[in-house]
């Protein structure tokens, strides 16, 4: 869990047992030096939304009927609490960006389409391994940051 000095927020990849796809160093221009980031997959995290679903996508080398069999036991498991509280943060976190962008608020949005390109967006929403949830929320932010707005409206 996130502690003070601590380089994560809420759960660290290792903790979740979340398989790291890539590294990255940054400097941040306030703090006490480089931080080293760690990406993880998104469907990895958010599965546990909608497990009876998104299960057999994200552990495929399991058999298909697992969730079934062991979903009580699974469910009771700290890292599975944890992935989820970090799912339903991670929901409303583009619930927020996409409120941002409401009422056409020109700043906001120019800094969120530098972060979420349309093409990035349009992934998210076509990945049938995130869970419906995780799916509605950006279509919902693809039409407020990259639909609503000017000269489409017009």
């Amino acid at each position: 869990p996130w502690g003070i000095n601590k380089d994560w927020l809420f759960y660290h990849p290792t903790h979740l047992g979340l398989t790291v796809l890539a590294r990255t160093r940054i400097t941040p221009k306030l703090g006490n030096g480089p931080i080293d980031q760690n990406w993880v997959s998104l469907a990895e995290v958010c599965w546990v939304l909608d497990p009876e679903m998104t299960y057999s996508y994200v552990h495929p080398a399991q058999p298909r009927d697992t969730w079934h069999k062991e979903s009580k036991h699974i469910m009771k498991t700290g890292r599975f609490k944890a992935r989820m509280l970090l799912a339903k943060y991670m929901v409303c976190q583009i619930d927020l960006m996409r409120e941002m962008c409401l009422d056409f608020q020109v700043n906001a949005m120019k800094v969120l389409q530098a972060e979420y390109n349309f093409d990035m967006i349009c992934c998210a929403i076509w990945d049938y391994t995130l869970p419906p949830l995780v799916r509605r929320s950006f279509c919902s932010y693809l039409s407020a940051l990259w639909l609503h707005r000017y000269p489409h409206l017009e």
